[in-house]
């Protein structure tokens, strides 16, 4: 498929043949989005659909090992009606594509919106994709997705919801559904790092060689799948991050923070407190059964923090800011 479709993340600063992602997935159930702001066009760009830009001036978002401080000029997040998503600056670019392809309206219901949730620099920006039928496929199919933006972690979710059932097959590697992220020079001339997924939802591959080179997948990921792009600076992770599975207070915290569990603490269990950049601040051991569970923070700098809780039935986490006063 041409390139020309692309919506670009274009990022600046330091490289490094490192690789800053990697790839899981997982299943949730998918929830659409409630008080989202549907987007009007800004841009047509020939025949490849609308552009939206996402209002983010003076926010600060983490890919491949740089920030990037959104002024809506020259450094700014934006989407299409082609279900991909970037940043722009001047120097590189970086994709996250969810559905890649021809989409097309189907009814009154489709629609393409946007929510952001969340303050400091702790947001998460939600898009989506409603109702929507892949122009490649036949006329009576539909399709639902997500993408999941982590502003501090760098985390990004592609998010599935319903498809029609002739959805789930009969693309090919040509004419599918491209999905995937990569990051690459301003002209696309040259590949920094690619976690391309392609083939069928039930048997993909991963595509990671540094090349232009894309190939679609031949179906729809089924409803509930959820495709995770995880900095490598973050603990590995099955379920990232959930705030209805704990509670911190209070928070901020000074010197003694409390972590009340939804449900009682499994065995293996563990409070891990991380720093922005990934590195672990502080691990405590919990009793199996607890609710509530004690720790201090006297000696840990002010800042801002990911607090992890993982047992043996897997992981949540909640964001916690330090302040000693």
């Amino acid at each position: 498929m041409l390139r020309t479709l692309l919506i670009i993340l274009i990022a600046s600063g330091s490289l490094s043949a490192a690789n800053y992602y990697r790839f899981q997935t997982r299943t949730d159930v998918y929830s659409p989005l409630t008080g989202d702001t549907v987007v009007s066009p800004i841009t047509v760009v020939s025949n490849n659909g609308f552009e939206y830009m996402l209002p983010l001036t003076g926010t600060t978002f983490n890919f491949f090992g740089n920030s990037y401080l959104l002024n809506d000029s020259t450094t700014y997040i934006y989407f299409s009606t082609n279900g991909h998503l970037g940043i722009q600056t001047d120097t590189s670019f970086i994709i996250f594509d969810a559905l890649f392809t021809w989409l097309d309206s189907i009814d009154i219901n489709s629609t393409i919106s946007y929510k952001v949730e969340g303050s400091g620099n702790e947001r998460i920006v939600k898009l989506q994709w409603k109702n929507l039928k892949l122009r490649a496929g036949q006329a009576s199919n539909y399709a639902n997705v997500q993408l999941w933006l982590y502003q501090s972690s760098g985390l990004v979710e592609v998010r599935y919801g319903s498809s029609s059932t002739n959805n789930q097959s009969g693309y090919t590697i040509v004419n599918g559904p491209n999905v995937g992220m990569f990051h690459s020079n301003k002209t696309f001339t040259q590949m920094y790092e690619k976690i391309w997924v392609n083939g069928s939802p039930t048997n993909y591959s991963l595509d990671s060689a540094k090349t232009v080179v894309f190939k679609a997948m031949s179906g729809v990921p089924a409803d509930g799948t959820v495709y995770q792009f995880i900095p490598t600076h973050l603990l590995s992770v099955s379920d990232l991050p959930s705030e209805e599975q704990l509670h911190l207070f209070p928070n901020p915290v000074a010197d003694e923070l409390t972590i009340s569990f939804k449900s009682g603490a499994g065995r293996n269990a563990e409070v891990v407190v991380v720093d922005a950049s990934g590195r672990q601040v502080l691990r405590s051991a919990v009793e199996p059964g607890q609710t509530q569970h004690t720790v201090s923070t006297t000696d840990i700098p002010d800042g801002n923090y990911q607090v992890i809780v993982q047992d043996i039935r897997g992981r949540s986490s909640s964001s916690l800011t330090i302040l000693h006063r």
